[in-house]
């Protein structure tokens, strides 16, 4: 038997339902409202047919453009081609700030506190102040004490840490 090639071929997992997403969508995903110059992430419902992009768009990260009818045109990457997808308010869902972490590799063991403000400063550039999650907070605080030791110390401080978890 000859192949199919249709728009939806290998997406048997890529548009499965777990348990407990399985039944009709609520209404309020085919009304949601996004502004141009939002990031969105497409993550297809399969039980929503119509305005759905190319499943090859699942999980991808693009920004909203503008409005086309019912429909959101979004910029996406593929691969360094920049593509438009156009799609119902279904296909997408919002991204809050803080989830898309740059991270990025040290190669010096031992920093100075300035050094790692520098680098960490890069990072939040783009957020505000408030935006900062208690997670970030608490993880400067460790770098603060963390720039304060010297690399024996700090190993010492790690594995009496991870001791006392056990």
């Amino acid at each position: 038997m000859p192949r199919s090639h249709g728009e939806r071929r290998k997406t048997r997992y890529k548009l499965k339902k777990t348990i407990r997403e399985r039944g009709i969508a609520p209404v309020s995903h085919a009304i949601r409202s996004f502004e141009a110059g939002q990031k969105v992430h497409i993550d297809l419902d399969a039980s929503v047919h119509k305005g759905m992009p190319n499943p090859k768009f699942h999980g991808r990260t693009g920004t909203v453009l503008g409005q086309r009818g019912h429909a959101y045109v979004v910029q996406v990457t593929d691969g360094n081609a920049v593509k438009t997808v156009i799609a119902r308010p279904a296909a997408f869902e919002r991204t809050e700030a803080g989830t898309m972490i740059v991270k990025t590799v040290v190669k010096e063991e031992n920093l100075t506190l300035s050094e790692v403000k520098e680098i960490f400063l890069e990072l939040t550039t783009p957020r505000s102040e408030e935006e900062f999650t208690y997670e970030f907070r608490r993880a400067f605080d460790h770098v603060k004490t963390f720039s304060k030791l010297t690399g024996s110390q700090a190993r010492e401080l790690v594995n009496e840490l991870k001791n006392s978890r056990r």
